[in-house]
């Protein structure tokens, strides 16, 4: 029960900070508008006031430029580490730094995944808060199920 009110809450801000902290594509301007649009449905189901509206795009804006740091200084760790393990020669003691490096890159992401769910609870109310859960629930369950849909497919596909 824990678990999923974990996936729950790392869903909302995944959610919230879904703004710009992935690089652009072809897709990428129709995937933000439809998250738009569905922030937006989300916003007016939460009856949210024009100041709750402002504090959390302005909480997404900072959550996302925060993010954006850690998994870019993330994935150059990564590579670093990459590289480093293809050396035949590569002993423990160079790997290590790097490793711990990587350790608390990702606990500084889960920091802030959980500070922004904090920052959230305290801009909506405790029924909007819940509201909010249940919705994001149900959007997750939709993806869960599109997602299994979609591997089922390519498993199998129709000839």
């Amino acid at each position: 029960m824990k678990s999923a009110k974990g996936l729950v809450l790392v869903a909302i801000l995944v959610f919230l900070g879904a703004g710009s902290a992935y690089p652009v594509s072809a897709d990428y301007g129709d995937w933000q508008e439809k998250m738009e649009k569905k922030r937006e449905r989300i916003f007016k189901e939460l009856n949210l006031t024009a100041e709750q509206t402002e504090k959390l795009a302005q909480n997404r804006k900072e959550q996302t430029q925060r993010l954006k740091a850690l998994h870019d200084a993330l994935k150059e760790k990564r590579a670093e580490l990459k590289k480093i393990l293809q050396d035949p020669q590569v002993v423990r003691e160079k790997v290590t730094p790097i490793a711990n490096d990587i350790k608390s890159l990702q606990s500084q992401l889960i920091d802030l995944r959980i500070e922004g769910i904090f920052k959230v609870k305290e801009i909506l109310t405790p029924e909007q808060f819940s509201r909010f859960q249940e919705l994001t629930a149900e959007h997750q369950q939709k993806m869960f199920k599109r997602h299994n849909a979609l591997r089922e497919r390519k498993r199998y596909p129709k000839d």
